[in-house]
Formats: structure tokens, C-alpha cells, sequence
């Protein structure tokens, strides 16, 4: 099959049109060339995954060094499929791995990044051979920093109204207001 379209479309027309019926797992890759750190951003292979965790399948976003052998990339994918395929992903979590030109046999489980050089991220991990696993969570809410925020302040914008949020119910904002 063929479809034109972003990565994530694929796996949109593949689970509503080519499917009968839900695959265990959506690997999306192996990309040529990795997705580390703020990467992630515009990053096709994570999007796909990201949409098939959106659909209820756990996913796996797998990219590896532009010169990397994909052969042997391909087969780290299927070790780390079969672990997920065993014991499984928390909601909304996806996996995004990363594999180095030189693959030194071990793999890191490590935080996203924001730039290179940063010790213990994924890309450190990845310039030291390592293969680098970064759960990602797919809700991009900063719910720890609601507080940040004096709404008190802000009232002019709008009408009141309440959100409902993972610490109870607040007054909020209309922020349809906004645009008047």
C-alpha cells in the first residue's frame, strides 16, 4: 500500500481503511537519522506513533544514525517490540529509540534532551553507542505549573467560568472571550 500523506496519516488510513482490525503495536521506522532531544518536535516517526498511542495501540518510534546499519537497528526494534508486546506500555506512553552509529551492545533508558552535550540524555546516550529509550508521554499538559498562573488577574479577558483540573476544580477563564 501507498499513501500520501505525513506519517501519521499513514497509520490513520491504515487503522480506519487497510485494517480489519487493530494491530498489538505500531513500530514507526526505522528513520534515517535520530530523533533526540527538542527533535521530537517535528519529528514524523514520533507523530506516527504518537497517533496510533492516540488510538489505543501501544507504539514504538524507532530512528537511527544517518550512517548506522539498519539491519542491525531493525533487530534491536524487534527486542524492544517483543519486551513491549510481553509486558506492555502505560497509557499514552510511547517509546522513542534512538540507535548510534557504533552500537556498543547496551541500551540507556534515558530523559529527552534539549541539545547536545547535556550528561544523561538520550543524546549522550546515543554518542556513547549506546541504544537510548525515552518514554514519552503524548499529553503535553504542564499540569504541575496550573498554579504558575494568576487567574485573578486575568478575569478581565473574559467570563468566569471553572476547569476541572487533575487537583480539583478552579476558577478559570472563557478564553473564547479572548478574541473580542
Amino acid at each position: 500500500y501507498s499513501v500520501r500523506g505525513t506519517p501519521p496519516d499513514c497509520v490513520i488510513v491504515a487503522l480506519m481503511r487497510i485494517m480489519g482490525e487493530a494491530p498489538a503495536l505500531v513500530i514507526s521506522g526505522v528513520n534515517r537519522g535520530t530523533n533526540l532531544g527538542l527533535d521530537i518536535t517535528y519529528s514524523g516517526t514520533v507523530a506516527a506513533a504518537t497517533e496510533a498511542a492516540l488510538q489505543g495501540i501501544p507504539a514504538i518510534a524507532v530512528s537511527a544514525h544517518p550512517s548506522a546499519d539498519y539491519a542491525a537497528a531493525a533487530r534491536v526494534a524487534s527486542r524492544i517490540a517483543a519486551n513491549v508486546l510481553e509486558r506492555g506500555l502505560p497509557p499514552d506512553v510511547i517509546l522513542n529509540v534512538n540507535y548510534p552509529l557504533d552500537w556498543n551492545g547496551e541500551f540507556r533508558l534515558t530523559p529527552q534532551g534539549r541539545r547536545s552535550g547535556e550528561p544523561l540524555t538520550d543524546y549522550e546516550a546515543v554518542k556513547s553507542g549506546y541504544v537510548s529509550i525515552t518514554p514519552l508521554h503524548i499529553n503535553r499538559t504542564a499540569h504541575a505549573h496550573f498554579d504558575h498562573f494568576d487567574w485573578r488577574t486575568l478575569r478581565r479577558f473574559g467570563a468566569q467560568t471553572q476547569v476541572v483540573t487533575a487537583s480539583g476544580t478552579r476558577d478559570l477563564l472563557c478564553w473564547t472571550r479572548l478574541r473580542e
